[in-house]
């Protein structure tokens, strides 16, 4: 359900009588208290409240009755109205978590409805992915480590916190050597401290890792988020450091690194060499929507350490491409941005010509009303068609 008109009394006759309803999704600031109790007789397995304000004291009691619920998502608006009882939100939203944890398989979260302490204290016996958005809790941090201390199902775990104006430490995964990890085979985390502990404790049967620069959107389109506090990527030295740790990790299929700069072909070669089972890479320069640097390496220099991956499937790669967008000052009526026409076609097939498993290849370019979507850079992608000794490219847009 999408933030539009809604008249509940109609919704209250229509949504009992969808028999095969298991999946539910509002996208709504304000959830009307009517709507919420004309959906807890339903057998729903899955219910999501997007971008919404939790301080309604019906809604621990309508999740409670819901003794098919596996799956959870509660996430708040980017600006937040200024008359929420956040407080509130806070009992609320850990009466809902205490109610419904035993029997949760999923659980997707805004940090800024719970403290840290909430998560460690509660048990989890069924959790299987817990994803984490918006912010760091505003609570004394936690190392992540023994905030799901109480989750022994946990595979997939997603810290994806955005850095904002407000200030609050990063993430912490690991502080102590002695700490126990669950068995994760899907690990994401942003803005990561380098002296983090996981570097030396990843574990063993991940297949997917990913480490992240995440900033509030919001801000950089108004202007008024210039500095995000704690945003954090990889540098030249951490970036090759992480590489060599995961270098370890024999079940290794996806990989993806937010850095400070550019990849060069130094560091592609160690993946290759490091992670020979990538099915999926994804380099990503933080803020390179400020690049507008020609690369000083041609397009073979990069190709040639990746060709090595015989299983790659999906390569998204930042390349130093010059400028993104040109200022027009002579536009009518207003001046606009022009986007500059960069021959990504011939890029595409040199990729696909020497990577001849590739179905997916894309580079960052600036998402200067491209995409609808919480990214200042987007993937220029082509999905690559191969009939014969025939290469085509249909292209589009990742945000």
């Amino acid at each position: 359900m999408r933030d539009v008109p809604v008249k509940v009394n109609n919704l209250d006759v229509l949504l009992p009588r969808l028999n095969n309803l298991n999946h539910l999704v509002f996208h709504l600031e304000s959830l009307p208290e009517a709507l919420l109790e004309a959906i807890s007789p339903i057998p729903l397995k899955t219910v999501e409240f997007l971008e919404t304000r939790f301080d309604i004291h019906c809604l621990p009691g309508v999740l409670s009755r819901m003794d098919h619920l596996t799956s959870l998502a509660l996430t708040v608006m980017p600006e937040r109205s200024p008359d929420i009882d956040t407080n509130q939100e806070f009992e609320i939203v850990e009466t809902i978590l205490r109610t419904v944890a035993s029997r949760l398989r999923r659980l997707e979260i805004s940090g800024d409805l719970i403290q840290f302490s909430t998560l460690a204290q509660i048990n989890w016996p069924e959790l299987h992915t817990l994803c984490m958005v918006g912010h760091v809790p505003s609570s004394r941090p936690k190392p992540f480590s023994v905030v799901i201390n109480h989750m022994p199902s946990l595979r997939n775990l997603h810290c994806n916190f955005s850095a904002g104006h407000i200030c609050r430490q990063p993430t912490v995964f690991l502080s102590d050597h002695g700490a126990n990890l669950p068995d994760l085979e899907n690990l994401s985390i942003s803005n990561l401290r380098h002296e983090d502990l996981l570097i030396d404790h990843l574990p063993k049967n991940l297949r997917v890792f990913r480490i992240l620069a995440l900033r509030d959107i919001y801000g950089i389109r108004t202007f008024r988020l210039q500095n995000p506090q704690f945003y954090t990527a990889l540098d030249d030295d951490n970036a090759l450091r992480w590489v060599r740790a995961v270098a370890k990790l024999p079940h290794l299929i996806e990989l993806a690194l937010t850095l400070e700069q550019p990849p060069s072909p130094t560091l592609l070669e160690l993946i290759a060499e490091s992670c020979p089972k990538l099915q999926t890479l994804e380099l990503e320069q933080a803020e390179f929507e400020q690049n507008n640097r020609c690369s000083a390496y041609s397009m073979e220099m990069f190709v040639r350490p990746l060709s090595r991956l015989k299983d790659l499937r999906k390569l998204l790669i930042t390349i130093e491409i010059g400028p993104h967008d040109v200022w027009d000052p002579f536009s009518f009526p207003t001046s606009t941005y022009v986007s500059v026409d960069v021959d990504f076609e011939s890029a595409w097939k040199l990729f696909a010509e020497n990577l001849p498993g590739l179905k997916t290849i894309g580079f960052l370019f600036h998402n200067r009303n491209r995409v609808q979507g919480p990214r200042s850079c987007v993937w220029n992608a082509g999905q690559i068609n191969r009939y014969n000794s025939m290469i085509s490219i249909e292209r589009y847009f990742i945000p």
